[in-house]
C-alpha cells in the first residue's frame, strides 16, 4: 500500500511533490493508494484532483463528495 497525507499547511510544494511521486509509483506497480488529509482544510479534494491528474483511477474505496 502507497501511503500519502497532507496536514494542517495544506497543500504545499512538498506534499504535491510525494502525491505526484506515489502516483507514479501506483502506475508502475499498480499497488493500491491510501491517503489522509486534515478535514479542516479540506486537502482531501486537493488530493484527489492532483491523483486523477496524474492518470490515477479508484476503481473502488472511499472518496469524499463534498
Amino acid at each position: 500500500m502507497l501511503k500519502a497525507a497532507t496536514g494542517k499547511a495544506g497543500f504545499t510544494p512538498g506534499v504535491e511533490r510525494v502525491l505526484r511521486a506515489v502516483a507514479q509509483a501506483h502506475r508502475e506497480t499498480g499497488i493500491p493508494i491510501t491517503t489522509h488529509s486534515e478535514s479542516s482544510v479540506r486537502g482531501g479534494l486537493d488530493q484527489q484532483k492532483l491523483l486523477l491528474e496524474e492518470a490515477w483511477t479508484c476503481p473502488r474505496g472511499h472518496r469524499a463528495r463534498r
